[in-house]
């Protein structure tokens, strides 16, 4: 008689059954492991392992809008063993919710074997959406998966607690993501909480404000009639890594995935446009003369100033009521158009702005896919699939980095370029990952930053490192050099 097994066509790697066989009995527990690494077929395995003990006969799947989708169309299909019956439904919020859904939605939720539910985050504070999470967590025994969990990372977000509250009903509870510390250490307050809503008050941090004391020093700080309290350095890292590490597993593809290809950094610098470069510094002077009056300003004032700056230097201005306006010849796309002469095979192009998606796609036509926020989930699937499937088709993924860089899978790319970035961090983190991850080809992929000379591009990117590193600190990662 053969051995039931956990998992589908694919064998899990041993790290990936070490980790399943020592918490499938465990209620609630997260892993950390970094993006590429396994997450999903882990946390599969453990589904039907509890499904099978009769534990659980429901998964529901919570997860970013560009994500959770591809739960019921890529990761189950491959990961689900042939003797689990399942059936799925993927949450797509329409009101009045369409009758096809309303069947789909009814099919899955009575389903006699394992009944499993997708849903985008933000679906869960509707009233639809709350409504159906509600029932599938009350009427069956639910296995409740928050994966890209970072997302959960702001306490007081509606969101985060209706995924809070929501976990309560849970009869098992996981959490994922590769990058548990987008912005900074208070990260995990909220995330843990999903495992359990008690977890900081049973070590004697009752509320956020005594978690971010403890692990955090503060100073008073004054401008005008306004006052606020400022972080200074964070404190007791160490302490926290020790609380985190409770219930949670820590892998980084290096560690675990030797054979794993490497990461080939470079950048690409060009110079702005003299239209562009004439405005771009008039701005910054004045922003610089403004911070160094000694007058009040607020943080919107300052964060506006900064994005306005960073628009120009990507060819743009926007504005408040109208569309956005080109400045002077786009010397950005210029750079990434010689650039791409130049790139064997297929490539993902990232950018911050959706002007810049724009431009890139039509400049690229038929040659390129878009995944961002102008499509739909119907079209960014058929997108994944168009590139993805073969080596034929399109050869560019166009993508915005906020939507494209999570959840999906494109590893026939060998080159990843950034046209621009972000301060998100795990935006940067796990848009790398789409091309570096388990069962990709056995060749390095390159990273390719545009870089603006005498711009605000390269301190970017000093900052993503800088906040990487604060994170190291919490993880225990042991980190090699990065861009």
């Amino acid at each position: 008689m053969t051995e039931r097994t956990y998992w589908g066509d694919h064998e899990p790697y041993p790290f990936q059954r070490e980790v399943w066989e020592r918490t499938r009995d465990l209620d609630e527990f997260g892993l950390f492991w970094e993006m590429g690494a396994g997450k999903t077929l882990a946390s599969i395995m453990t589904a039907t392992w509890r499904f099978e003990r009769g534990d659980i006969d429901a998964l529901v799947v919570l997860a970013p809008k560009g994500v959770y989708r591809n739960w019921e169309e890529t990761e189950l299909p491959k990961h689900m063993p042939e003797w689990v019956d399942w059936r799925a439904h993927s949450w797509v919020s329409k009101n009045p919710m369409p009758k096809k859904d309303q069947r789909s939605f009814e099919d899955a939720i009575q389903h006699e074997g394992l009944a499993i539910l997708a849903m985008n985050y933000e679906a869960t504070i509707t009233k639809l959406g709350g409504a159906a999470l509600k029932r599938f967590l009350t009427e069956r025994r639910c296995m409740l998966v928050c994966d890209e969990s970072a997302r959960l990372k702001t306490p007081g977000s509606k969101t985060s607690m209706r995924v809070v509250a929501a976990a309560k009903y849970a009869k098992v509870t996981r959490i994922l993501t590769g990058t548990p510390i987008a912005q900074g250490p208070f990260d995990v307050y909220a995330q843990l909480r999903v495992l359990d809503a008690d977890y900081w008050t049973a070590r004697g941090l009752k509320n956020f404000h005594l978690f971010r004391q403890r692990f955090g020093i503060f100073e008073r700080r004054q401008s005008g009639s306004q006052q606020w309290n400022q972080l200074v350095r964070y404190r007791n890292l160490p302490e926290l890594q020790e609380l985190v590490a409770e219930v949670t597993d820590r892998k980084l593809k290096s560690e675990v995935l030797p054979d794993l290809p490497p990461k080939i950094y470079s950048q690409r610098e060009f110079s702005l446009d003299p239209k562009q470069r004439r405005l771009y510094d008039e701005l910054r002077s004045e922003l610089r003369a403004v911070l160094e009056s000694g007058e009040e300003v607020s943080a919107d004032f300052a964060l506006t100033r900064l994005t306005r700056l960073q628009q120009i230097a990507c060819g743009f201005t926007g504005t408040d009521d109208g569309p956005d306006v080109p400045v002077g010849e786009n010397v950005r796309l210029e750079a990434l158009l010689e650039l791409l002469e130049e790139v064997q095979g297929k490539a993902i192009i990232f950018a911050r702005w959706t002007w810049e998606v724009d431009q890139i796609v039509a400049a690229l036509g038929d040659t390129c896919v878009r995944f961002d926020g102008q499509v739909g989930d119907d079209e960014r699937q058929a997108a994944i699939r168009a590139f993805q499937d073969s080596d034929d088709g399109p050869r560019w993924f166009v993508g915005k980095v906020s939507v494209a860089g999570e959840g999906i899978t494109l590893t026939r790319a060998g080159t990843v370029i950034y046209c621009s970035n972000s301060y998100r961090l795990d935006q940067r983190l796990q848009s790398e990952d789409r091309a570096h991850r388990a069962g990709m080809p056995s060749r390095a992929v390159q990273y390719i930053d545009l870089v603006a000379l005498g711009t605000y591009d390269r301190p970017i990117l000093n900052s993503l490192r800088n906040k990487r590193d604060i994170g190291a600190e919490v993880t225990g990662d042991c980190l090699p050099d990065w861009l």
